[in-house]
């Protein structure tokens, strides 16, 4: 605590003396001015008597110079100790000092100065010895106002002017300096209370931002522990997320698929199943939105799909069958888009029904067959009966290839927002359809069209449809 005080004293002094020095300053400087404006003024008004009725004589001719000379005379035996004239071509015509003084003729020398343009005189203060002078410098004007010439004097102020000049700045120095003394006084156990209550904030904030750290390790740490739980979770969820993909049942021969989630799992879905009769199913589709959400609603529909499989439901049935359960179980702005094939092999036959997926492509090597659009609603959205009215059925012939995306193909984005678009994926299926790495090659494309980053999921299944 000593050292507290020691540290607050040596302030507060060092205050003291900075304040007197600068409202000391400040004050001087006030002074002066009243002081220079109080000479000026005098000086002024004794030049104004010299001019005003000498005045005519400034620009003749022939000046009689006699008259000039015993009125400056007479300033000389008052205050001025220097006198000179200047007519209005600014040319000297006389010059009268006070005997005694020729050392002010060198002073002034020293410092040249312009004539004044305007009504405000010229003037510089010179402190020689103990005596204190005023040189002026101002125009002298005819009654119309035309600058008829120039007076400059040199005005010696008296001592007892100085003196009191002196007495007035002393005195305010020293009524400041005693004020600011007492304020700095007066501030000292403001200061030391304001300390020591700064000291026991400290000390209270100290303790509060321990307990915080306390809380926040122990919060920490159950986060922690937390993102470990959900990363086991997580990595559990993308297994069954990848086997509900592929319908959790066997591929079918041939079948090929290109896919890849937003994150760990999403709303794409592959469904295969291939009934007692020899019919191949596959469901391809796309539940709203992205991530677990869509995740969850997915998985009762590989459910409910297995099981009308295993029941041989045809397409009609499964396809009522999917969107009565869906209307129902779904939370509202919920849907699934999708497309459903049934595939009899040994026929070449497709029935096939798109709703709200982009156009199915038929294709095979060297060229593009066909395009099957979606004519209906997706799945959900209403409790209608009549989506199995717009199928289409087309028998294939050998070495064609069923082609179902999601948008997510056609939409991948490259940098500078272009789509991949449908024109592309046809010309790669027409280039490539049938090739063992043509899923490879597609994925190439992808990756190098959006550069390798997508903004949905992406699934596309290429489907051999005859023996």
């Amino acid at each position: 605590m000593d050292n507290v005080h020691k540290l607050v004293l040596k302030r507060l002094f060092i205050s003291w003396i900075l304040l007197s020095l600068s409202i000391g300053g400040i004050d001087l400087y006030l002074e002066m001015e009243d002081a220079d404006s109080f000479v000026i003024n005098l000086a002024m008004k004794e030049s104004e008597s010299f001019t005003s009725e000498n005045l005519h004589r400034i620009n003749l001719p022939e000046t009689d110079l006699s008259t000039l000379r015993q009125k400056a005379a007479e300033f000389l035996e008052s205050h001025f100790v220097v006198v000179e004239l200047y007519n209005r071509d600014k040319k000297k015509l006389l010059e009268e000092m006070d005997p005694g003084k020729e050392f002010l003729e060198k002073e002034i020398r020293k410092h040249t100065h312009a004539f004044p343009l305007g009504d405000t005189p010229y003037y510089r203060r010179l402190l020689i010895g103990e005596s204190l002078f005023m040189q002026v410098l101002m125009p002298l004007r005819e009654p119309g106002g035309a600058i008829a010439g120039y007076f400059e004097g040199v005005y010696q102020v008296d001592a007892e002017m100085t003196q009191h000049i002196k007495s007035g700045v002393t005195r305010a120095l020293l009524l400041v300096v005693a004020v600011t003394l007492i304020t700095t006084m007066a501030l000292y156990p403001v200061i030391l209370s304001f300390h020591r209550r700064l000291v026991w904030l400290n000390r209270n904030l100290e303790g509060q931002v321990e307990a915080r750290t306390a809380d926040l390790q122990r919060a920490n740490l159950a986060l922690t522990k937390a993102n470990e739980q959900i990363r086991q979770e997580m990595e559990i969820a993308e297994g069954v997320f990848a086997r509900l993909f592929e319908g959790g049942g066997p591929s079918l021969p041939g079948l090929r698929y290109f896919h890849r989630f937003l994150g760990t799992a999403g709303g794409d879905l592959l469904l295969t199943a291939e009934t007692a009769d020899g019919r191949r199913l596959v469901l391809v589709g796309d539940v709203t939105g992205h991530g677990l959400s869509a995740a969850l609603v997915a998985m009762p529909i590989a459910e409910v799909f297995q099981r009308l499989a295993e029941q041989g439901a045809g397409l009609e049935v499964m396809i009522a069958t999917l969107n009565r359960f869906l209307h129902e179980r779904l939370p509202t702005g919920f849907f699934l888009a999708a497309a459903l094939a049934e595939i009899h092999p040994e026929e070449g036959k497709v029935i096939f029904w798109n709703g709200g997926l982009p156009a199915a492509l038929v294709g095979r090597p060297g060229g593009l067959l066909r395009r099957l659009v979606s004519r209906n609603l997706a799945l959900g959205i209403t409790a209608d009966h009549s989506l199995w009215e717009n199928t289409e059925t087309f028998t294939a012939q050998a070495g064609e290839r069923l082609f179902i995306h999601t948008d997510g193909v056609t939409e991948a984005a490259s940098p500078a927002g272009e789509h991949f678009g449908e024109e592309r994926l046809a010309a790669l299926i027409s280039d490539s359809a049938g090739e063992e790495d043509f899923i490879a090659q597609l994925e190439i494309a992808l990756n190098a069209h959006s550069g390798n980053t997508f903004a949905d999921d992406v699934t596309l299944v290429e489907i051999p449809i005859s023996l």
